[in-house]
């Protein structure tokens, strides 16, 4: 594609770009030595070939927000929550629970998957407000809880939230 021989429109095709990121991302081509099969960038003397390889984390995979996970969507990105992976979109449905009352799904949004549950928590609850759907009591799971949250719902939408706290606090 970046070859002098290839046309310049080749590198044009938005396919094209976004498949060649996509590559950038997943793979690297290292240099390595012909007779060891190791890497070998220092002495330029003995024979050197290209090999492509994995990178590792620490080698540079760029982080789950940024990373392209299909060359078909580029607004595909991998998540992780515990130790559940996916690849797509997360989807944070609200339901009422009153007892005596059916269940009913009165709220559903969707975000790019390694975006966190807390980061979510304040346009679900405006979009609640908008068509005047705010519980009293918000019953959530620890992916929603911090304390800046906990205040926010009481301060903006008087909304109780209320939940376990996260493993990590």
């Amino acid at each position: 594609m970046f070859s002098p021989a290839a046309p310049v429109w080749l590198r044009e095709i938005p396919a094209v770009i976004l498949l060649d990121r996509v590559w950038l991302q997943n793979v690297q081509i290292v240099s390595v030595d012909d007779e060891s099969g190791t890497k070998d960038d220092t002495d330029q003397l003995r024979p050197q070939t290209t090999r492509v390889v994995w990178p590792t984390s620490s080698e540079g995979i760029p982080p789950s927000l940024l990373m392209i996970a299909s060359p078909y969507d580029p607004e595909t990105h991998y998540a992780k929550k515990r130790s559940t992976t996916w690849i797509g979109d997360k989807v944070h449905l609200t339901e009422t629970c009153d007892a005596d009352r059916p269940r009913l799904i009165t709220h559903v949004a969707t975000t790019l998957a390694p975006i966190a549950d807390r980061d979510a928590l304040g346009s679900i609850h405006a979009d609640l407000a908008a068509h005047d759907l705010l519980p009293d009591t918000h019953l959530v799971d620890a992916g929603y809880v911090d304390a800046d949250l906990l205040l926010a719902s009481t301060r903006d939408h008087a909304v109780t939230l209320l939940g376990p706290s996260p493993q990590d606090t």
